[in-house]
């Protein structure tokens, strides 16, 4: 058992597909997501800047219980892979945003630091997002 009031640094992630980007095998959108609904594409010039000038400003850093509850609320439930190693992340299933262009959209977290590197802890994690 972890400390669940341990500082845990994370990062959100989106990826959107439409079907004319899955056709080339390709995301129509991929970014970062900052709880509350914000996404910063990284396919924009100026947010990449940003991210390469501020990269903490991407990150969210709070008590591993309410990281958490929020990948709960988002879905995200699922590892990158079929075993837990390090450098994984945890996926939410992709949820239709827009009926009309039929884009779908996955949102993912990533642990950072030294936790990123802790196959006891992602494996304790991933149990707690399934809980």
């Amino acid at each position: 058992m972890y400390n669940l009031e341990k500082q845990v640094t994370v990062s959100f992630t989106y990826s959107k597909t439409t079907h004319e980007s899955a056709e080339h095998g390709d995301f129509s959108d991929v970014g970062f997501y900052l709880p509350g609904g914000w996404e910063y594409s990284t396919r924009d010039d100026e947010t990449m800047a940003d991210i390469k000038k501020n990269p903490g400003d991407y990150e969210v850093t709070d008590e591993l219980e309410s990281i958490l509850d929020t990948c709960r609320n988002l879905g995200i439930a699922e590892c990158s892979s079929s075993e837990v190693h390090s450098g994984c992340w945890f996926s939410s299933h992709p949820e239709t945003t827009d009926w009309a262009t039929g884009e779908d959209r996955t949102l993912s977290v990533h642990v950072q630091g030294e936790l990123s590197e802790d196959i006891n802890f992602l494996n304790w994690f991933s149990g707690q997002l399934r809980n």
